[in-house]
């Protein structure tokens, strides 16, 4: 009888050991999954990160883009600038032709 007790007893020892054990293993497990759980997390913020870096890589490309236009224009304009100032020297100068033509043709008379 004694040694059926004893013998319940290491069981009853063995059952709470693999209970134990059962625990920890699912304590264990919830942690992994914890960390799995953070690393996505990380992934999803790194993939945002990446999206944003692209889209600011997008904006300075534009920025870029922008500015080239900007100088084009800016050199259009000079041209355009230049050709007109042209245009005023030529004007002033047939300006001044068309007065020394009108004095030089006053003395004439029909």
């Amino acid at each position: 009888m004694r040694m059926i007790q004893n013998m319940k007893i290491a069981s009853k020892i063995r059952v709470l050991s693999i209970n134990y054990g059962i625990v920890h293993i699912l304590d264990s497990i919830g942690t992994i999954v914890t960390q799995i759980e953070q690393i996505d997390y990380d992934n999803e913020q790194q993939a945002g990160s990446r999206e944003m870096e692209k889209a600011l890589q997008n904006i300075a490309e534009s920025t870029n883009d922008i500015a080239s236009g900007t100088e084009q224009i800016s050199a259009s304009i000079q041209e355009q600038l230049s050709t007109m100032n042209e245009v005023d020297h030529t004007a002033d100068n047939l300006s001044q032709m068309a007065r020394k033509l009108r004095e030089m043709t006053e003395g004439f008379r029909v």
